[in-house]
């Protein structure tokens, strides 16, 4: 009763009790208590690109990443595909916010990236609509990201370069 007095949300009564117990409490941003696990729950299309090629070129890109980390991972599940050596790339960092692979193969000769979209936002041309969409979405406490490309064979990926 007393944690209901704070604003606390229980959806089981006896997961109070368990919380006694415990000396460190970790929380997502939103101040949910979270299974370990992150799943991709929607992929959304910009312009004219098709959700198929899309998923198919994230696939790719999650399943090439030569360290995998929960979210690279999230990704090649719910994409599948198969990876490609990848001629360049940057590694994600937590400061930089974003990664970015380059092939030189079919079938995703081009450059990508993925990263936070307000850390990619600035490299990119065309309508920016989709920017309401992505707030509201990690205002609800989703983790959104933004998945950028291009196949002009001619952008090489640096480290230390912005998108």
């Amino acid at each position: 009763v007393r944690i209901a007095d704070k604003g606390a949300l229980v959806q089981q009564a006896n997961a109070v009790e368990s919380l006694c117990h415990v000396d460190v409490l970790c929380l997502d941003k939103t101040g949910t208590l979270t299974a370990n696990k992150i799943r991709l729950e929607q992929v959304t299309p910009l312009g004219a690109h098709a959700e198929g090629e899309v998923r198919r070129l994230l696939g790719i890109y999650a399943r090439s990443v030569g360290a995998g980390n929960a979210t690279s991972e999230a990704i090649a599940a719910a994409c599948g595909g198969d990876g490609l050596r990848p001629c360049a790339g940057v590694p994600f960092s937590s400061a930089r916010k974003w990664s970015a692979l380059q092939f030189d193969t079919a079938p995703a000769i081009g450059t990508y990236v993925l990263g936070a979209p307000e850390m990619i936002r600035a490299a990119l041309t065309g309508d920016a609509a989709w920017e309401t969409d992505a707030q509201t979405m990690a205002d609800s406490g989703h983790r959104v990201l933004l998945f950028a490309g291009t196949a002009d064979g001619g952008l090489t990926v640096v480290d230390g370069e912005e998108p």
